[in-house]
């Protein structure tokens, strides 16, 4: 059995799109858990109204177009747990919501998804898959596919590509300058028609968390993903725990529409939202000092020349996000959720 977990805060539309997209999968069986971050009952409320045909998905987007037959119209049966309640796979529906009432971010919103999919002793691989994305009705057949070749394999990543331009490589793949502090999406911007060719000019260092399988037999390993981070870097700290033991492959054909970046307001073709600014560069900070830390005195430079660089460019919130990192990871302190509050005070 396979298990698909999605992690939701409050783009409840976005939501059921995806859900939408994964009814249409005919193979292999598999079931959906969502995790509702900072759940409301108007928001799980409207997941049941999707479930029971009440409400329905937007498939006004460019990707339903290019699917070979129309998504079937029936409605899953949902069931509705809280985070204390355990989940019994005897018996459960194709689609579970954890009910979740505190934002316990990307990492630990997918933990609580997983260990729910774990409790099921069938569940042989787990499919973490963001929210904002469409997935082709054969793209876990063929990631599935390419975990089952060999079992040394541990993840399997997809081909993500742009929801409003579907021939455009958003990413296959992530690759990490430790000194630099900069992470590059390979195939950004490239077209799809030279997916391999992109792929064997810069080989990747971990695959996408928007859209990777991944065996029980990793997990169990390697272990869940790490919650220090709230939002950036899990992928990678999973990448670093692993290396050396459980192989990274991808899956070629499966295709992953992704609208990229809305819960938290940015994407790859624009400034960077103040939240991702500040979340990315701290957790830059805490992954160097983790797992490379004779780096920690350039990653430390780097930060301070990106705060600088938008003070420079007279974008004082842009600077204020970084310089808050900078600090909370010196003195140790942790955030989670929105750093809104912390900036205003900042600001003051």
């Amino acid at each position: 059995m396979i298990y698909v977990v999605l992690v939701n805060w409050k783009r409840y539309d976005d939501t059921i799109e995806c859900l939408e997209s994964l009814v249409g999968i005919s193979e292999p069986a598999c079931r959906v858990i969502v995790v509702d971050n900072q759940t409301t009952t108007d928001g799980v409320q409207r997941l049941r109204d999707w479930s029971e045909g009440r409400l329905q998905a937007d498939k006004s987007g460019p990707p339903w177009s290019r699917f070979a037959s129309p998504q079937p119209a029936a409605r899953p049966d949902m069931q509705t747990l809280s985070v204390s309640e355990d989940f019994r796979a005897s018996g459960a529906p194709f689609l579970t919501v954890i009910a979740n009432a505190d934002n316990s971010g990307f990492a630990g919103g997918c933990n609580i998804g997983m260990k729910a999919a774990l409790s099921d002793p069938d569940c042989g691989f787990i499919w973490l898959l963001n929210n904002d994305t469409v997935v082709d009705p054969m793209s876990l057949a063929y990631l599935e596919k390419m975990a089952r070749t060999d079992p040394s394999i541990g993840i399997c990543g997809s081909t993500l590509v742009y929801y409003d331009t579907p021939d455009v490589i958003q990413t296959l793949g992530g690759r990490f300058n430790r000194y630099m502090g900069r992470i590059s999406n390979v195939g950004e911007g490239e077209p799809r028609s030279r997916l391999r060719e992109v792929l064997a000019e810069s080989p990747v260092d971990y695959m996408c968390a928007a859209s990777i399988l991944v065996s029980r037999a990793f997990i169990e390993k390697i272990g869940l993903l790490s919650e220090d981070y709230f939002l950036y870097f899990e992928e990678l700290d999973w990448e670093a725990r692993n290396r050396g033991r459980f192989k990274t492959a991808w899956a070629e054909e499966a295709v992953i529409y992704h609208k990229e970046g809305r819960s938290i307001g940015t994407n790859s073709r624009g400034r960077p939202s103040d939240m991702t600014l500040y979340y990315y560069n701290v957790n830059f900070l805490r992954f160097i000092h983790k797992f490379a830390p004779l780096c920690l005195p350039i990653a430390l430079a780097k930060v301070v020349a990106v705060a600088a660089a938008f003070r420079l460019k007279g974008d004082a919130a842009g600077g204020r996000s970084v310089r808050l990192a900078l600090g909370d990871f010196l003195t140790g302190k942790t955030r989670r959720g929105s750093i809104s509050a912390a900036l205003s005070t900042a600001q003051s």
